[in-house]
């Protein structure tokens, strides 16, 4: 265990994170008192800032803690197959290269159903 005054930490930082790296507990002093401990991270935290600025939030208060505690993610269940996938893909690529008179007679719509001079449908009397 080593004891570092912070005018002399801050001088030589990089060398005491290394200390507390390796495994070293560095105390920090401040007039001749403790006001920090540099070491390891505690068992089980996590290596990610990310989480612990998490954990950090959901103590403030900004966001609450997760529904679910579980590590992997849940199963996700698929709405179609593959295969059914593809095939109404396919379906809708060769409708829209079809002329829009060849969808209608396929709809059941046919020149019929659509108004108009000139388009077959008859003429109000």
């Amino acid at each position: 265990m080593r004891s570092v005054g912070i005018k002399l930490l801050k001088n030589k930082l990089g060398e005491y994170i290394r200390l507390a790296a390796a495994g070293e507990t560095v105390l920090v002093t401040d007039r001749d008192q403790v006001v920090a401990e540099l070491g390891l991270p505690a068992p089980g935290r996590s290596p990610l800032v990310s989480d612990a600025l998490l954990l950090d939030a959901v103590r403030q208060g900004w966001i609450g803690p997760p529904l679910s505690a579980r590590r992997e993610m849940p199963a996700r269940k698929s709405v179609m197959k593959l295969c059914e996938i593809l095939a109404d893909l396919h379906s809708r690529s060769r409708r829209a290269a079809m002329h829009p008179a060849t969808l209608l007679s396929l709809e059941g719509g046919g020149r019929a159903g659509i108004a108009g001079p000139g388009l077959g449908a008859a003429a109000p009397t």
